[in-house]
């Protein structure tokens, strides 16, 4: 007990000396019932009911160490106030007002020196201080805990195709840490003991908050970059849009310098909690916009140039026309653009022979059609090579029907686009002769409603 008395101030643990005063105490009251069993054992053996006096146990003793137990219990309380970790300069003037002298402990101070100032005789009007500042030293904690958990979180990164940049993946348990942290620490703002460091709370709250600002462009970036790279990859699709083709590289610049930047250096905060990297962001989220906006324009022109493409979505015309050069990526879209037609034939030099159905009809056309000649064209070549098909298939039908002058295309249109048992019947003609083909052609047609 000395030792706490005349020991550091700063190095006492009040809670474990505490749990040692309560151990000495009941130690030292079982020893001495035990020493009075020992006295009942010698009285009976003595016949006078009488010991030496060098036979006595040592009662003495004991009661002095109970004494002196009894006596620094006293002082418990006032230490478990006092040799607090949370107490800091601003509580330790509260208390020096309390006291009415000045209270300030130093490396040099000891528990012995608040008895003689007699602080302890105001232990109770202490104690809300000594509370104040261990909810304080709580929400202190909690808020260096959190900034050190995220020293060590990183972003995980894969390399993407043949593009020699990278991309984010597996951000899941970041943004959820990211949004228990910044829940807590809104908790933290709104509590009455937050008061002393509230700016560096505050501060916090900011970064983790730039933090997921920055994330949330961060993946609207990567998302319409991963849809837009293969896109603007294509030279032909440059050629076509060259104020869309300029932003997007002017985006993929900042993009690889981004990803490459963070991809050698993975740490989260190191990446986000500076404006630079959100405003690039900010800034690259912009362009995309105009580029989609561009974009989509630029599919409604070819739309309106050949109407058959409003069949198709986005995502294949985009397929269709960055590949100009590659007549027979139209083939997986044919039926969606004509009703009836599941492929077309080429031959070794990209020529187009005929017509093929899905179930093994083929119709060969009047002329055939040179992709070769189409790419000299000053119009795209896949919509203009299906507009030839177009014309191709009408005046095609227009010569099995046995008339080299089409007087009326809508009709025709109709007969080979809207009827669904049409090619069948078509078939059949053709097994017959010329006559026989107009015989049942006319009839079929006189008994369209």
């Amino acid at each position: 007990m000395n030792r706490w008395m005349d020991g550091a101030f700063y190095e006492l643990d009040s809670a474990l000396i505490e749990t040692k005063v309560t151990e000495y105490k009941i130690e030292a009251f079982k020893i001495k019932k035990d020493l009075q069993k020992i006295l009942k054992e010698k009285l009976k053996e003595s016949k006078r009911n009488t010991v030496k006096e060098e036979t006595l146990p040592p009662f003495e003793i004991v009661d002095n160490v109970i004494k002196r137990i009894t006596k620094f219990t006293r002082f418990v309380p006032a230490m478990i106030v006092l040799c607090n970790p949370g107490m800091k300069m601003r509580h330790w003037k509260m208390v020096s007002e309390i006291v009415g002298k000045k209270i300030i402990p130093d490396t040099s101070t000891t528990f012995k020196d608040f008895i003689e100032l007699k602080v302890h005789e105001f232990t109770d009007d202490i104690s809300p201080i000594s509370s104040k500042a261990t909810r304080e030293l709580g929400l202190e904690r909690a808020l260096k805990k959190m900034k050190e958990e995220w020293q060590d979180i990183q972003f995980a990164t894969l390399p993407h195709r043949d593009s020699d940049t990278f991309v984010l993946c597996s951000l899941d348990e970041i943004q959820t840490q990211l949004d228990d942290n910044i829940v807590k620490t809104q908790a933290m703002r709104g509590s009455p003991f937050a008061k002393p460091f509230e700016g560096e709370i505050k501060e916090w709250e900011d970064i983790l908050k730039l933090t997921q600002d920055t994330i949330d462009e961060w993946l609207k970036v990567q998302m319409q970059w991963l849809y837009l790279e293969p896109i603007f990859s294509s030279a032909d699709i440059l050629q076509q849009m060259p104020r869309e083709g300029a932003l997007f590289q002017a985006v993929d610049k900042i993009w690889r310098n981004i990803m490459k930047v963070t991809n050698e250096k993975p740490l989260v905060l190191e990446n986000t909690s500076t404006p630079e990297v959100y405003n690039n962001l900010l800034n690259c989220n912009d362009m995309l916009d105009k580029i989609n906006k561009g974009l989509n324009s630029y599919l409604e022109m070819k739309r309106l140039y050949f109407p058959r493409f409003f069949f198709l979505s986005n995502d294949e015309m985009l397929e269709i026309l960055s590949e100009t050069k590659d007549p027979l990526r139209v083939q997986p879209h044919l039926k969606k653009c004509f009703e009836g037609i599941a492929a077309l034939d080429f031959d070794d030099d990209l020529k187009i022979r005929a017509m093929l159905s899905s179930e093994g009809e083929q119709v060969f056309l009047t002329s055939i059609i040179s992709t070769k000649e189409a790419r000299a064209c000053t119009f795209d070549i896949c919509q203009n090579f299906l507009g030839r098909c177009l014309d191709f298939k009408v005046e095609t039908f227009g010569v099995l029907l046995g008339t080299t002058h089409v007087a009326d295309i809508s009709v025709l249109t109709w007969i080979s686009m809207s009827l669904p048992y049409f090619s069948s019947v078509l078939i059949q003609c053709l097994q017959v002769s010329v006559q026989g083909l107009l015989d049942k052609t006319s009839a079929l047609l006189s008994a369209v409603p």
